[in-house]
């Protein structure tokens, strides 16, 4: 059976998930007693529903995450395919938190008096702060963690009005380029000026070639790469990385205008 646990004072709390129980085991003598949900058979994996009441009268289905509040004298309880969150007191359940999508993992920071959440299907961290109604229970902001920029080369073009460059993207041996997800961020300085549409960032799969115009002053034009690329058996590898390109004023007929830039 599928479960987690909570050790509290000599008693371990576990949720028993495949038979939607919450039961406590005691320490000392390993005797293990039903605390709210399930049947009186233990191994009877049917007993299952959402119904609030005391011991076997109360219905849970699949609850995952168990968390113990010292300060309340009581247990929260993530009943996940309830997409709820339940307390216990006193081995009598009440619904304390609705309107999730199958809630998981539980965490409790006493010292602020919240109760962070893993609402799984909806992708978020949500809190919940103790002793309130559950009118109170907010989305977290989680800031996002990018895959850092590597500097992936510098070219230098000499040209009189336009400038074009070349794209040519490789993928590493042994995992297949995603052209659809991976793109290019275009940022340009100085005299240098897109002449694409707006937002500047375009797809690989859309694009062979990136122009610019530019002016007598010189300018740069920084590429941001986001190239993703996976292997056969679906781990994917996300690369980014910069190539800056320095543009200058043309100072003879001999004009560079086209650059192929590889990434592994």
């Amino acid at each position: 059976k599928q479960w987690y646990q909570r050790r509290v004072r000599g008693s371990l709390y576990v949720a028993d998930s495949e038979s939607s129980t919450v039961r406590v085991v005691d320490i000392p003598s390993f005797g293990v007693k039903n605390v709210i949900g399930g049947a009186i058979d233990p191994t009877d994996l049917f007993c299952y529903g959402d119904t609030d009441g005391k011991g076997t009268s109360a219905r849970l289905q699949h609850p995952i995450g168990i968390e113990w509040c010292g300060e309340a004298e009581q247990l929260i309880v993530a009943d996940s395919y309830n997409h709820k969150l339940k307390c216990v007191k006193s081995r009598l359940s009440a619904s304390l938190v609705t309107g999730l999508n199958e809630p998981s993992g539980l965490s409790l920071d006493p010292y602020r008096r919240l109760v962070y959440i893993a609402d799984t299907n909806s992708h978020t961290v949500r809190q919940l702060a103790l002793g309130v109604d559950c009118s109170d229970c907010e989305d977290l902001k989680v800031r996002k963690t990018r895959t850092p920029i590597r500097p992936c080369g510098v070219s230098f073009i000499r040209t009189e009005a336009a400038a074009l460059i070349s794209l040519s993207v490789d993928s590493v041996a042994g995992r297949q380029l995603n052209r659809t997800e991976s793109h290019v961020t275009v940022t340009c300085y100085g005299g240098v000026k897109w002449a694409g549409s707006d937002p500047p960032q375009v797809s690989l799969e859309e694009v062979s070639e990136l122009r610019f115009t530019t002016t007598e002053e010189r300018g740069a034009v920084d590429l941001d790469f986001k190239v993703i690329s996976c292997s056969e058996d679906g781990m994917c590898h996300v690369d980014r990385c910069r190539h800056r390109v320095n543009i200058g004023p043309s100072q003879s007929g001999d004009e560079p205008t086209s650059i192929c830039l590889t990434l592994p």
